[in-house]
């Protein structure tokens, strides 16, 4: 009996161990989620107030000389494209590394949790084959006995 109390203890702490690896590497993904989620809050604040500034520099410019309107507005229309697309091609960078760092991390939960799982099986396995030979040797002491 002892043995086998110490058996299930064994893999009680197994399974422990590989549940809080399983709950850790969840927490992981959660913080990456929510990191990704703040970056592109930031991003979306950032984009808004460039673009409030831009089109403010388009009214001064307006404002100040309407007889150059036509190419003014056309020198601030290409530099807020500009900006725009140096907005866009940043936010494609950030999502693409936020990207690469979820998936990292979910191919590195996804190996510490199938670590876990093949140590649990081990360890099954490993009792098994323990509970198999006891009880072999507890039927050779009958056999014995009789």
């Amino acid at each position: 009996m002892g043995l086998l109390d110490s058996l299930k203890k064994i893999f009680g702490t197994a399974q422990d161990k590989g549940e809080k690896l399983v709950e850790e590497a969840n927490e992981v993904l959660q913080e990456t989620a929510k990191k990704a989620e703040e970056k592109l809050e930031d991003l979306t604040k950032d984009i808004k107030e460039d673009a409030s500034e831009v089109l403010e520099d388009m009214k001064e410019k307006a404002l100040e000389a309407k007889e150059e309107f036509l190419e003014q507005t056309k020198d601030v229309r290409e530099e807020a494209s500009e900006a725009v697309s140096k907005l866009k091609e940043k936010a494609k960078e950030i999502k693409e590394e936020l990207t690469e760092e979820t998936a990292e991390l979910k191919t590195k939960a996804e190996k510490v949790i199938k670590k876990a799982e093949e140590k649990v099986a081990e360890i099954k396995e490993d009792l098994k084959e323990k509970s198999k030979k006891n009880d072999l040797e507890e039927d050779d002491s009958e056999i014995t006995e009789e």
